[in-house]
């Protein structure tokens, strides 16, 4: 089948159907586009057609039953011939946890609370999972259900905190990869978030907690891998499910696919260009989006 490529104007919804399971062609893509089809038929293009023949099964993901029990949602997991992957955890269309099954059991019961930031209590909200095949190529579509998060206890919200972080890299390893006012953004941002902080809990101080990790600072204080890390886990260790996290980042930053999914990265200081395919260095000195948000969860009684 071939899909025009570049076109805007019209959208193309395309199933592939086997065993009564819709997939969206664009996951099979690899397997079955076939670009400049047609030319290629009628020989005005004298390149060879693939062998789609030379797929003989769709490796689909397993089938997934969810049901709630008090405020744990229940996983019924029917593996079919692709095996068991990852379970992607979604609170309407956001992805909050990239895999809920890492042990790929067949029933498995995840805990909402450690999620509360992600369900505005007394609202109803959809909750929902997304199945993946053992070779995390090929996932389901999403299974969702209603769910409502509970009111906190009576006066919780008196409580409330509101943590930020802001960090800024302006020097880089390689000055010709240098920014002007990375570092110096940051250092605003945090001042405004500081103020309008204490004005929106009552004039609290107390309740307010800015850090700030920039290249402008004492360099115990540059927005290293390490110091970055240490500070969302010392602000996690802490925080509540009423309480208000800000991640400020200001400096370089680009995405890459070498792990297999399309992630941003922010780079650190220690870099002098946006190459980070070498494993080594995107490990040591790049942070992606999902290491962010593994890092600034919360878990609590």
């Amino acid at each position: 089948m071939a899909m025009p490529m570049g076109l805007n104007t019209f959208s193309y919804i395309v199933n592939y159907q086997q065993e009564y399971e819709n997939i969206a062609l664009d996951q099979l893509k690899e397997r079955y586009y076939e670009p400049n089809l047609l030319a290629k038929v009628l020989g005005a293009v004298a390149e060879p057609l693939r062998n789609v023949g030379a797929f003989d099964q769709v490796d689909l993901f397993p089938k997934a039953n969810i049901s709630l029990r008090g405020q744990s949602l229940e996983v019924q997991l029917t593996p079919r011939n692709g095996g068991i992957g990852r379970v992607a955890l979604y609170a309407g269309d956001k992805e909050i946890e990239n895999d809920v099954n890492p042990g790929r059991q067949r029933t498995l019961t995840v805990d909402l609370r450690k999620y509360a930031a992600f369900f505005p209590a007394g609202k109803p909200m959809p909750l929902g999972v997304v199945t993946w095949n053992e070779d995390d190529w090929l996932y389901s579509r999403k299974v969702s259900l209603e769910y409502t998060a509970p009111k906190p206890l009576q006066g919780l919200t008196n409580s409330t905190r509101l943590f930020a972080l802001c960090i800024g890299t302006s020097n880089y390893a390689d000055e010709g990869f240098d920014l002007a006012f990375a570092d110096l953004d940051a250092e605003k941002v945090a001042l405004a978030v500081r103020e309008a902080g204490k004005s929106l809990l009552l004039d609290d101080p107390s309740r307010v907690s800015v850090r700030i990790l920039s290249t402008a600072k004492s360099q115990q204080d540059w927005p290293s891998k390490p110091n970055i890390r240490r500070a969302m886990e010392e602000i996690a260790a802490i925080a509540k499910p009423e309480d208000v996290f800000i991640l400020y980042l200001s400096g370089h930053g680009t995405t890459n696919d070498r792990d297999g999914h399309d992630y941003f990265y922010y780079l650190t200081y220690e870099l002098n260009s946006g190459n980070i395919n070498d494993t080594d260095i995107r490990r040591q000195y790049a942070i992606s989006t999902k290491e962010f948000a593994e890092a600034s969860k919360v878990e609590w009684d």
